[in-house]
């Protein structure tokens, strides 16, 4: 846990696989960060640069240092494409709208206390949270996909025009089979 960036005290329990520990939404894009670089964590950062009224930069900030891998690439590879299909056919559907490839994550805690999403490119990666400060639920229905979700897409529609995302390159081991949803075993050639 530590090499993806979490400097939260874990709670080790068996729903910690769950994503059962409370963690800042700095920690969580940290760690997301490994999947879009397939393999290397990198160091978020917030503002880019600073200009003055005449478009003088005044302050610039660099891309967050890369640690060393993190990730095995092809694992990496493989997390994004589970992550397509949260936007493709899962709880990150309503994605679909802005037309082009992202990846992401949507999540809930219990009582509706928080609401998430992280979603990313090769070239750009970013978290909504939304929730209340005194820790109390924000009510019944509120889903990382319904509250948060909206929020990202605002502010990714303008973004992705800037950053248009490129097609992540497929490492050389990754070996792609279709399988029969109904038996988990192997489908037969020719099955659709």
């Amino acid at each position: 846990m530590k090499r993806f960036g979490f400097e939260t005290k874990l709670e080790e329990n068996l729903a910690m696989g769950l994503g059962a520990s409370a963690l800042t939404l700095h920690e969580l894009v940290r760690a997301y960060t490994v999947f879009p670089t397939l393999g290397d964590r990198r160091d978020p950062y917030f503002v880019s640069e600073v200009r003055d009224r005449n478009g003088t930069v005044l302050e610039q900030t660099g891309a967050g240092a890369l640690t060393e891998e993190v990730m095995d690439a092809n694992t990496a590879y493989v997390m994004v494409e589970l992550m397509h299909s949260v936007v493709s056919s899962g709880t990150a559907t309503r994605a679909l709208q802005l037309k082009k490839k992202v990846a992401g994550k949507t999540g809930t805690t219990n009582d509706y206390r928080d609401a998430w999403f992280v979603g990313y490119t090769p070239e750009i990666i970013t978290a909504v949270w939304v929730g209340l400060d005194d820790f109390k639920g924000m009510g019944k229905g509120q889903y990382g996909g319904e509250v948060a979700l909206p929020i990202w897409m605002d502010y990714m529609r303008p973004t992705l025009e800037k950053y248009p995302p490129s097609k992540y390159e497929e490492p050389k081991d990754i070996v792609k089979v279709r399988i029969d949803s109904k038996t988990g075993l192997l489908a037969p050639e020719g099955a659709e």
